[in-house]
């Protein structure tokens, strides 16, 4: 007798099910990676944000004379840090007098934007004699919390809470201490 080839309609449909099955689990593992490389990508931009900002504002610390209490409508707090400069030419140069004394001084306040609380802002008051430009600009997107603290006579600490947009949730802290250019202070 003569052997039939072939497959029988229980063994197709059984391969079928198997292909179906692992083509179903390879498209879920594929979307669900998907997301989790858009969310990773997210979470990395809001940390750079962060450390950014973290970065413009430690190089502040270390060029200021003094922290101050309060400047116009900004009073220093856990949420507003408020600094003083020495004004700067055009070449980066600090502005002394004809004796070598710093001529005039420029104030820099970090803080929370009052209409989007969300946004870090950097409120620059310069000296007429600055180069500096006087103004508001954001420093920082997605910020949940800025806090400043001193923990000593010199020192001054930062930390930004991020958050992410996807996951409406906070993502991570980046903490920084910095020191004063001198000691002069009056926080």
């Amino acid at each position: 007798m003569k052997k039939k080839s072939g497959f029988t309609i229980t063994e197709l449909i059984f391969a079928a099910s198997v292909a179906v099955m692992t083509l179903a689990i390879l498209f879920f593992v594929s979307f669900t990676l998907q997301d989790n490389i858009r969310l990773t990508i997210e979470i990395l931009g809001l940390n750079e944000n962060s450390r950014k900002s973290i970065n413009i504002i430690s190089r502040d610390i270390r060029k200021a004379e003094s922290i101050l209490t309060s400047f116009g409508t900004y009073t220093a707090g856990v949420s507003t840090l408020i600094l003083r400069l020495p004004s700067i030419d055009s070449s980066g140069e600090i502005v002394t007098d004809a004796s070598g004394h710093i001529a005039s001084h420029d104030v820099i306040i970090y803080t929370l934007d009052t209409a989007e609380q969300d946004k870090l802002v950097r409120d620059i008051t310069a000296a007429a004699t600055s180069s500096r430009i006087s103004g508001k600009v954001t420093v920082a997107d997605n910020i949940d919390t800025f806090h400043v603290t001193s923990s000593s006579s010199e020192s001054t600490g930062i930390e930004i809470t991020t958050k992410a947009v996807l996951a409406n949730a906070n993502q991570g802290r980046l903490r920084v201490s910095c020191i004063l250019r001198n000691n002069e202070r009056e926080l």
